[in-house]
């Protein structure tokens, strides 16, 4: 209304429309992660899409938002929050905060981990009947 006055100083009739940004990092398994502006009135799902969205290495459903190195939005409370489509400013996000998309687990890695659990009870036992 202030902007809609203030043009029609200079204008006939001066239709105005706003759209509040929000500039949040969405991190981790994105195709593109970094900072974007985005209308407050858009959705979390669309702000992760304005990102590339998720790879295929992506842990969606261990998604969280952070504020300050604080979790504020994870586990059931945001998948409904998603579910209910509810927008950024919904939500309460503010500029700085940040949308991570976690990683999934090195599925090998726990084939190295059993690897090691199973070769340094043999190896001991060698090395005890060597020196014995």
């Amino acid at each position: 209304s202030y902007l809609a006055r203030e043009l029609a100083k200079y204008l006939r009739n001066p239709v105005v429309h706003a759209h509040v940004l929000v500039r949040v990092a969405i991190l981790g398994e994105v195709e593109h992660p970094g900072f974007y502006a985005v209308p407050a009135d858009l959705v979390l799902g669309d702000a992760l899409m304005r990102a590339g969205g998720p790879t295929r290495d992506a842990r969606v459903e261990r998604l969280r938002v952070e504020r300050d190195r604080a979790v504020i939005w994870e586990g059931e409370r945001l998948r409904r929050a998603i579910a209910e489509g509810k927008t950024l400013d919904q939500m309460g996000l503010k500029a700085g905060d940040q949308v991570v998309v976690p990683r999934r687990g090195d599925p090998e890695a726990k084939f190295r981990v059993l690897a090691i659990l199973v070769t340094l009870p043999v190896a001991v036992y060698g090395l005890t009947r060597l020196f014995h």
